[in-house]
């Protein structure tokens, strides 16, 4: 017999539950699908005789789903209990991925990645909210922080770390990777977070109402710049690295910050200052382009 109940938050100093870590790990599974498919778009093309530019609209798919699938799944899922929603969303997108991943035809893969981009964005909408009610308000910045990382980490190991399994293995490889991976998180997720109850008084109109705000908008605006410029480099620019650990450098600073009293500017100085330190590098690295083509 199960019995809903709101989970008792952690007050012990230093420790966060291992329900937030298991959220880390689970978006660290379903956030390398994302980057590893990058770096094996040359293999996607040759295997399925579709030109390069083909093979990139996979990731606009992805993508696609991720914006259109966040908003209506947040409201759809507010009734839900969040944990339900959690391994809804892990099966889904383990799910969709698989099906991509047995067959031939493009166009089946790229509805399969517009389906996995709907699952993801809506595991991300719940995983946040999660982490930050299994643990007492003053650590609700570091479990934010935590899960994030999951999203950092696939992008400077998970990632590369397909795309290698898939250089061994044929592009499949990685993807089975992360499959597998996302369905040891789904199994983690039912067994170690504690069950919670969906929102009391759910509301769409209160939802609605909240976007009004222009402060959110002004967020809004600087996630989809921001996001914009990192996928950019990350599909095209040679300085990968070095930007990568720049992203991962974000959450901890931020977290640190934020749990020191700064305020929620702060994490927009943060990564203003990290884009900054960024710049010599993108000199060297076009310098010695340069020099080599001389």
């Amino acid at each position: 017999m199960s019995v809903e109940t709101e989970p008792s938050r952690a007050t012990v100093t230093g420790r966060l539950p291992l329900g937030v870590y298991l959220l880390a790990f689970s978006l660290f599974a379903m956030g390398s699908a994302e980057f590893l498919l990058a770096g094996v778009l040359p293999a996607i093309a040759d295997d399925l005789d579709i030109s390069l530019s083909a093979a990139g609209a996979l990731i606009s798919a992805f993508a696609v789903g991720v914006v259109v699938g966040g908003p209506p799944l947040a409201i759809l899922t507010l009734r839900w209990p969040r944990r339900t929603t959690l391994i809804t969303t892990q099966a889904i997108f383990a799910a969709a991925l698989a099906v991509g991943l047995v067959t031939d035809d493009y166009a089946t893969l790229l509805v399969t990645r517009f389906v996995c981009g709907l699952a993801y964005a809506g595991y991300w909408a719940v995983a946040a909210v999660t982490a930050i009610s299994l643990v007492a308000p003053d650590r609700a910045a570091r479990a934010s922080g935590v899960v994030v990382s999951g999203l950092s980490l696939a992008m400077i190991a998970g990632g590369p770390a397909g795309a290698l399994l898939s250089y061994f293995t044929g592009w499949r490889g990685g993807f089975w990777g992360v499959a597998a991976l996302t369905a040891v998180g789904a199994v983690l997720t039912l067994v170690a977070v504690p069950t919670t109850g969906g929102d009391r008084r759910p509301s769409v109109r209160r939802e609605l109402t909240t976007m009004r705000r222009p402060q959110l908008w002004a967020v809004y605006a600087a996630t989809i710049l921001s996001t914009a410029a990192y996928m950019i480099s990350f599909n095209g620019a040679t300085t990968v690295s070095a930007f990568q650990l720049g992203i991962s450098l974000v959450p901890a600073l931020a977290g640190t910050a934020l749990n020191a009293g700064a305020s929620i500017t702060a994490v927009c100085w943060i990564g203003a200052a990290l884009a900054v330190a960024m710049i010599p590098t993108v000199l060297a690295d076009r310098a010695i382009g340069h020099r080599c083509r001389a």
